[in-house]
């Protein structure tokens, strides 16, 4: 799973969502997939680019440790993450003309990032992703991950920026459609306008080319260094205090090592209940929970009391309204929020002492590389990350406080982990119709793209509507993606009757 980063390609995932977190993945990454450059399965990428005619290329951003091999020009060329006989960040852009109809035949692709561009990156920083915040070059990306397993997914994602609306479309060998998401019929200056609106035209919520045309819309979990120009959370935390609602907060996720060590899982949770204050402040205090699946290995601590560590506390202040903002909109990590998110109690301690102390064999002494410690790799701060975007998702998709009921339950009366499974999901206007109490930007993602597009981090909780296959899908393998290209702003160009240039395996 990535994590989601400022300032840079937004990441879906700070956690699992799924009951277990499969601690030393990373690890086992660095020291055994280094080698593995090649899976058994091969897998197509395709490109329709019926609705914009203008010039396209893509350009890839691999994390330095990973693995990405992809070949094109029936197989004569490949996708080349080199520059001077050094490997960096970003792949040498391609135009989608010069690919050609073999198009991208991709047999691994481990946390890739594909950009879509509509101007010409080739002189760019390969070193480095692309400057959403400021860079004038229009472009929008998505996700793909492809080793072969059956659980490989990609999507597309628009949490920190939007400029493009593009599509994804997967088929069977027999060319059956599978699945599909992205933005329908919707053009890019359609949602541009919602977005406008929704800003009352901020300056500070776009960037700009040369001629002053508008070439993306940023959205409002970036931790922008003024102001955050979408609309101020504290409204809504008010009005929650006034109605002297209170909210309660579980969750849980699962953490265990690597196999053979898998056993047993840890479930680190949070049982707690939110309050609103007078001055928009929120305070949430409980319980930090733990089980196991299986017992513990002997020398590892044991489970503390009635399996929870009591009088935890946390709180999100308001003295710095813009920091607060940020936290809410971009559910910053415990020590990234400029004192946003406040931890007290003994049981945040008592807590990660426990992860720290429990370690893969604990016969042997801790090596945080090949001895780890739950700590280590990630349980204490996965974990505050996990209570952090419990709290801030509720808010930020309007669940707090909300009359709307399921079941004969009000949202606003149910445990904050029901919201997730709600089926269908709702949220946003549709669960707050009186007033705009939650994330305006997210709100237009949700809604143009009917839920199949990342709009907010953490935005796996809204269901998986968003998750394309690469290699299975219900037990059908899938055969190709067909990435719809839609036309950017500011802007299209005229279209010559229908031209669709589909770059695939043939």
């Amino acid at each position: 799973m990535q994590p989601y980063l400022r300032n840079a390609p937004a990441r879906r995932l700070t956690y699992c969502k799924s009951a277990v977190f499969k601690l030393g993945f990373v690890a086992l990454v660095a020291i055994g997939m280094l080698a593995f450059t090649h899976a058994a399965y091969a897998f197509t990428l395709k490109f329709d680019q019926s609705a914009y005619s203008g010039n396209v290329w893509v350009q890839i951003e691999k994390p330095l440790a990973f693995n990405f091999n992809a070949t094109y020009a029936n197989g004569t060329k490949s996708i080349d993450f080199t520059d001077g006989g050094v490997t960096v960040l970003m792949s040498k852009p391609v135009k989608l003309s010069h690919i050609g109809a073999g198009g991208l035949n991709i047999t691994f692709s481990q946390s890739a990032v594909f950009y879509v561009y509509y101007d010409d990156p080739t002189d760019n920083d390969r070193t480095a992703a692309p400057a959403f915040m400021v860079s004038p070059q229009r472009f929008q990306s998505f996700e793909l991950t492809m080793m072969g397993g059956s659980g490989d997914q990609g999507n597309l994602t628009a949490i920190n920026y939007f400029t493009a609306p593009l599509s994804i479309r997967s088929y069977d060998i027999h060319n059956n459609l599978l699945q599909q998401t992205g933005f329908g019929s919707a053009t890019a200056a359609q949602i541009g306008a919602r977005f406008a609106a929704a800003t009352g035209g901020n300056p500070n919520a776009v960037v700009k080319d040369a001629n002053g045309k508008i070439v993306r819309y940023l959205g409002p979990s970036n931790g922008f260094t003024g102001t955050n120009p979408w609309p101020s959370f504290i409204p809504y935390t008010k009005s929650i205090h006034a109605a002297k609602q209170q909210t309660h907060i579980k969750r849980s996720n699962g953490f265990n090592f690597a196999a053979p060590d898998n056993i047993p899982v840890y479930q680190f949770g949070a049982d707690m209940t939110a309050t609103a204050n007078a001055n928009g402040s929120l305070t949430i205090t409980g319980s930090i929970t733990v089980s196991v699946n299986a017992p513990i290995k002997p020398n590892n601590p044991s489970l503390p009391p009635d399996g929870q560590w009591t009088g935890a506390t946390f709180s999100f202040s308001v003295s710095d309204t813009n920091a607060f903002n940020n936290a809410v909109y971009g559910q910053t990590a415990p020590l990234d929020n400029k004192g946003a998110v406040i931890f007290t109690g003994q049981a945040w301690s008592d807590f990660k002492t426990f992860t720290q102390a429990t370690r893969k064999d604990p016969s042997q002494p801790h090596n945080p590389s090949t001895n780890p410690s739950l700590y280590d790799l990630g349980a204490y701060d996965t974990t505050l990350r996990m209570f952090i975007g419990e709290v801030t998702t509720g808010l930020l998709g309007g669940f707090f406080n909300s009359d709307y009921q399921v079941g004969g339950v009000a949202l606003k009366n149910m445990y904050s982990n029901q919201w997730w499974s709600l089926n269908p999901m709702v949220a946003y206007s549709e669960i707050q119709p009186l007033h705009p109490f939650y994330n305006l930007y997210a709100a237009v993602i949700f809604d143009e793209s009917h839920n199949t597009v990342y709009g907010v981090p953490y935005s796996d909780r809204f269901g998986t509507g968003p998750l394309v296959n690469t290699v299975s899908f219900n037990g059908t393998e899938v055969n190709y993606w067909v990435l719809g290209v839609g036309a950017p702003l500011p802007g299209t160009k005229a279209l010559p009757g229908i031209m669709m240039l589909l770059l695939g395996n043939q």
